[in-house]
């Protein structure tokens, strides 16, 4: 009997076995799938300035798949929804989880921020003065006042007729004679020759020695290299490390 039994746990354990590896990897596909969907849906909701329900989509995806980058995202939200608290606790677990973060100095700036906020917010409760105590009205007087005495009415002088001025009549001006100023010479009068200019002849080139560099074709070349060089590493930074100021990570699924 008992070697009997064994056989059937043995043999029971080796037909279930299959069958429990097969369902395995459909389950973690499913929450990875799952977890996919949540992550695009935060992201949604970060981009629309829908922080509430982007922290509650980023927190549903680290439910499901822990990976830290989804921390740092959780604290961007709260950050940018106004909860310092939050926020600063999220960096805290971000650093924590992910000590080696490409962007850990600008983090660390972020939660020396936060920790002063909070503190100035402390010290300004503290600092609220209470509410003064309730004092009674003084009484309210019953006797009618006085009745106003009317002004006594002010007296008017008549006005006094303006004394006539005589203004003498204006002399007219004596009329002058023209100046005639005479010419000494029949050359002034003649207008001065215009140099000639021959439009056809060329223009002479300039020597490629006495151009300014500016002008220079491999100034420009150099310039436009340089540019694309900076471009390409200020992306690939990007991609590497999100700014605190609006970034958030994309974790792999």
């Amino acid at each position: 009997m008992a070697l009997l039994l064994t056989a059937t746990i043995v043999i029971s354990s080796v037909l279930s076995a299959p069958r429990a590896l097969a369902v395995t990897p459909d389950e973690s596909a499913g929450a990875a799938t799952e977890a996919k969907r949540h992550y695009e849906e935060g992201t949604k909701a970060f981009n629309l300035g829908e922080f509430a329900r982007a922290i509650s989509e980023f927190k549903t995806t680290y439910n499901a798949k822990p990976d830290p980058l989804l921390l740092y995202n959780i604290a961007q939200s709260y950050r940018l929804a106004g909860d310092a608290s939050q926020a600063l606790f999220f960096y805290k677990s971000f650093l924590r989880n992910m000590p080696g973060a490409t962007n850990r100095k600008e983090v660390e700036a972020q939660v020396r921020k936060l920790e002063k906020q909070l503190q100035q917010q402390g010290d300004e409760q503290k600092r609220e003065p209470t509410a003064p105590a309730s004092v009674n009205p003084p009484p309210v007087s019953t006797v009618a006042p006085a009745a106003p005495t009317p002004p006594a009415p002010a007296t008017v002088t008549p006005p006094t007729a303006p004394t006539a001025i005589r203004v003498p009549s204006p002399v007219a001006d004596p009329p002058r004679e023209p100046v005639i100023v005479p010419v000494s010479g029949a050359s002034a009068a003649q207008p001065a020759p215009t140099p000639e200019v021959n439009l056809t002849a060329p223009v002479p080139a300039e020597p490629e020695s006495d151009r300014p560099i500016y002008k220079k074709w491999w100034f420009w070349a150099g310039a436009a290299g340089a540019v694309l060089i900076i471009g390409g590493i200020a992306a690939a930074n990007a991609k590497k490390a999100p700014s605190t100021t609006w970034g958030t990570y994309t974790p792999s699924f």
